[in-house]
């Protein structure tokens, strides 16, 4: 059984615009471009452009129609769930046969249930007076109204769309809003000021993940006086580094929001959280942190391009993984079948700390967890029990409660929720048994991890199978069946060798302070003097300034910056 690893973070596991006039000539239509425009065009035909223009028109209308039939739909369901107790149900059967998020499917539920409370609002979708965008806004800026309110309201906004509607002016969502947040300050002021304390107990830190491996982190719901004070503190330690930072003030101001949250070199002092650490902004794993991170051994090595996965995000490139591996104090081994699937996990002995920031104490952790072979093989389903296989070992069911090993083991077989579509992170599920406890034991062929919504929907009757291959299939109460992917591809073999280890330079015994003050001899003092000297032809007749803010963005000047404002360095 070779290793696979997964490792721990901190706790690494190793597995153009232009003007003009219109001129109207046989009912044609051309541009006539003002002093100083361009156009690219001879000429508009008009007629063609009203055809397509009128189809299009169409077709927003029949989307309207189309989503009113299907928030319809989803009403006449919930009905017949809630007829039977089974209201829980809903979003996700929608979900499932939609093939789309839950976040989705509850939206198009709060959708069709705050509608269905105001009348005509489903017909007026229908016709096209409503647009698809609006409904969503519509339902939540009025959820907190008295119904004579919401009624009041709505026949209110209802003429107001409808009038829009004969005009052809257009509502965007942004003024919708507006629009109907001042009704409702005009309406009911008292319970705006009770929406607003009400908003506050809803505070919380949102997490998006980017589609450019980035991501965006939120703080929602923070109170006016505590976010003047946050945003004091972030410009109090976004001051340039150095002389020649060429990071923008947006940056630096991100820079120092994370330093403060992760407790690195706070506001320029050198200090760091974890005592005797001495991170610096930029490292990868800071101290006190707690990430996990799967990773192929051989992606390890950098001899594979399988991507490593961190946990909470996703994949990661190539150069975060190496940063991480070079920060994380703990490598830890997972075993996995030839399918991927984890079936052992390395114990305490088998752990390695290699010297951090040392290339070479890394690779040979790694080598040593290559040569490692598993203390304890947790069985996948039924099958991989001894005779007879019908049954469970003597000692099931176990303790209800799932600890230790057994509990690393499921969350790295799966890290995350194993309903069909979810993307929950397994730290934050239920470890549940596929079989309820006590008839199901405590095994790790009949655990998985399930966020608490889907844990209470499959108490519903759903019912849940593993097969060989790593996937579980998923059985409604009335037979039909959805699957559910294996979360782990198998094992990659390695495409090259690994490469070799980077030599150290005296460079690398300097200390920050030490290389910037010798960076800057250096560019005062180059080897080549002739390599510096200005030639007439160097001189180009739209030469920029880099200090115009009209001519590059990046140097555009921000008055809440006051280090843009500092005399600039002679010379």
């Amino acid at each position: 059984m070779k290793p696979r690893f997964v490792g721990e973070g901190q706790n690494f596991f190793l597995h153009s615009r232009f003007r003009g006039s219109i001129l109207s000539e046989g009912g044609r239509r051309f541009v006539v471009m003002a002093a100083g425009g361009t156009s690219d065009a001879a000429g508009f035909d008009v007629s063609a452009a009203g055809e397509v223009e009128a189809r299009i028109a169409r077709r927003g209308v029949s989307a309207s129609a189309a989503h009113a039939g299907l928030l319809r739909d989803v009403l006449e369901l919930d009905s017949i769930h809630r007829s039977a107790g089974m209201g829980l149900m809903t979003a996700a059967q929608v979900a499932l046969n939609l093939r789309c998020s839950e976040w989705k499917a509850h939206r198009l539920l709060t959708e069709a249930t705050g509608l269905a409370e105001l009348p005509g609002a489903l017909e007026a979708l229908e016709s096209g007076v409503l647009q698809v965008e609006h409904c969503l806004t519509v339902v939540r800026q009025l959820a907190d109204l008295t119904p004579a309110q919401r009624l009041e309201l709505w026949q209110r906004l209802l003429v107001r769309l409808e009038r829009d509607a004969e005009r052809g002016a257009v509502l965007t969502v942004t003024r919708l809003t507006d629009l109907l947040k001042t009704w409702v300050l005009q309406t009911a002021p008292a319970q705006a000021v009770e929406q607003r304390a009400s908003a506050e107990e809803g505070r919380t830190v949102g997490y998006r993940k980017r589609e450019d491996g980035l991501a965006d982190l939120f703080l929602i719901g923070v109170r006016a006086t505590d976010a003047q004070a946050v945003l004091q503190r972030i410009r109090a330690g976004s001051a340039p580094v150095t002389s020649w930072d060429d990071r923008t003030v947006e940056q630096r101001r991100l820079d120092a929001a994370v330093d403060l949250l992760l407790g690195r070199d706070v506001l320029g002092t050198r200090a760091c959280a974890g005592a005797g650490c001495g991170c610096l902004p930029g490292q990868a794993a800071p101290c006190g942190s707690d990430v996990l991170v799967f990773v192929q051994d051989t992606t390890a090595e950098g001899r594979s391009d399988e991507p490593a996965v961190l946990v909470g995000h996703g994949p990661i490139e190539r150069d975060v993984l190496q940063g991480l591996l070079l920060n994380a104090p703990r490598l830890r081994p997972v075993f996995v079948d030839d399918n991927g699937i984890p079936v052992g996990i390395g114990t305490a002995a088998q752990t390695r700390r290699p010297v951090k920031g040392d290339p070479a104490s890394v690779r040979e952790a790694l080598d040593e967890l290559a040569l490692m072979r598993p203390s304890r093989l947790f069985p996948r389903d039924l099958d991989d029990h001894p005779p007879p296989r019908t049954a469970h070992p003597p000692d099931a069911p176990g303790a209800y409660q799932v600890t230790g090993a057994l509990r690393d083991l499921i969350f790295t077989r799966a890290p995350r929720c194993e309903w069909p579509g979810c993307g929950w992170w397994a730290q934050g599920c239920d470890a549940e048994h596929d079989l309820a406890h006590p008839d199901g034991p405590s095994c790790a062929c009949n655990l998985g991890p399930l966020c608490r919504h889907h844990h209470r929907i499959k108490q519903l009757g759903w019912t849940k199978t593993r097969q060989r291959d790593g996937s579980l299939l998923w059985t409604h109460p009335d037979g039909r069946q959805w699957l559910s992917p294996a979360q782990h591809p198998p094992p990659q073999p390695p495409v090259r060798p690994a490469p070799p280890l980077p030599q150290p330079t005296e460079w690398d015994e300097l200390s920050p302070d030490e290389l910037a003050e010798l960076l800057w001899e250096l560019d005062g003092h180059p080897d080549d003097p002739a390599a510096y000297e200005l030639r007439a032809s160097d001189v180009e007749p739209d030469d920029t300034d880099p200090y115009d803010p009209h001519q590059d963005t990046r140097w555009t000047w921000d008055l809440d910056d006051p280090h843009a404002w500092l005399p600039l360095p002679a010379g």
